[in-house]
């Protein structure tokens, strides 16, 4: 399934145009603001309880502990502060200023940086794992699979890489929970669709799970989690 995906997609392949260029960027700069915006309520619906936490466990158990772990697209820092307080040594990595703001405020035994993770590069080496909670569904499917390569070089061989997206097909502009009144790109994908992209570049699959959406402050989608490891 893996070389028939690669094969489709060298096909298709085409450089970037400059309007695609542009709307991936305006696209980017939209997710900063909505995320600047909603900082501090993000941070506090977290505290009240996550349901996410069965998903880091889950990962967790293919994690040793002590590894070097990266949180990216962190937010206010709830996962990096659960993996850390698990015995990883975690930094964290957001594109949003406000996010990282709140995240170093909150848990300032981390590292937390501002970064764009289609730009960025480690200061300090590769990692065991990444871990990439609901961080990568709000950029075009081009740019997903671009971060999915770029993490395969940030892992150390035999790393692990756990994601978390919203379950379905299709990609929409959608009100995000916390913004009613602004959208943001919404990209679905099915675990089929995801073991092809991971497999394709160079992942094993380990394992996924799954939940449904427990409140109006989610996507009303089903959440998948993807365990895979680098087998480069």
């Amino acid at each position: 399934m893996a070389q028939k995906f690669r094969k489709r997609r060298k096909e298709h392949q085409t450089p970037e145009s400059g309007s695609s260029r542009k709307d991936n960027e305006s696209a980017s700069r939209k997710v900063i603001e909505i995320y600047d915006e909603l900082a501090e309520e993000y941070a506090l619906h977290y505290e009240s309880g996550n349901p996410d936490k069965p998903l880091w466990d889950e990962f967790l158990k293919h994690v040793k502990k002590g590894s070097r772990l990266l949180d990216l697209g962190c937010g206010t820092g709830s996962s990096a502060d659960y993996f850390f307080q698990r015995g990883m040594r975690v930094e964290g990595l957001d594109l949003s200023p406000g996010m990282i703001a709140v995240a170093k405020r909150r848990f300032q035994e981390i590292v937390f940086r501002r970064g764009d993770i289609r730009k960025w590069r480690s200061p300090s080496g590769r990692f065991d794992a990444v871990w990439a909670g609901y961080s990568l569904f709000h950029m075009p499917r081009s740019d997903f699979e671009t971060v999915v390569a770029k993490t395969r070089h940030l892992l150390a061989r035999g790393g692990i890489f756990g994601l978390t997206m919203q379950e379905g097909s299709g990609e929409s502009e959608m009100p995000d929970p916390f913004v009613p009144g602004k959208t943001m790109l919404v990209c679905r994908y099915s675990l089929e669709q995801l073991k092809a992209i991971l497999e394709a570049n160079h992942f094993r699959i380990l394992a996924h799970k799954k939940r449904r959406p427990v409140s109006r402050a989610e996507y009303p989608f089903d959440k998948l989690l993807v365990i895979a490891k680098e087998v480069s």
